[in-house]
């Protein structure tokens, strides 16, 4: 199981970079208030992140079903805030659309490979 999500995770990576070099001509920087957000948002993710982790894998396994289905709700809400903060504070540089080009590829792959090996 870990490795399909850690391909996954590789792959969009990778896709990310490759999409900022393709579309963005410049990189924007965040204003204070956007790095104000950008890092309580990161922490609160995390911690969240961790804990859910922790309470899904103690309850239901690490094999369960209900475990694919935190990794793809953890997805789609990391991916949709850096998103949101993207398209909050970077517009012009059209940052978002790499972002969501990735989530979009990312809930894709990983759903799909959620049902082809289970």
């Amino acid at each position: 199981m870990n490795g399909g999500i850690l391909l996954i995770i590789v792959a969009l990576g990778i896709l990310n970079q490759v999409l900022r070099i393709w579309l963005v001509s410049e990189r924007g920087e965040l204003s204070e208030e956007g790095k104000e957000r950008n890092i309580w948002g990161k922490i609160i993710l995390s911690i969240s992140g961790v804990i859910g982790f922790l309470l899904v894998n103690f309850l239901a396994g690490a094999e369960s079903e209900i475990m694919k289905w935190y990794w793809l709700l953890l997805l789609i809400i990391s991916g949709g805030f850096q998103a949101w903060l993207d398209w909050t504070y970077r517009r012009q540089t059209r940052e978002y659309l790499v972002s969501m080009i990735v989530l979009i590829l990312g809930i894709a792959c990983l759903a799909s490979w959620m049902w082809l090996v289970y």
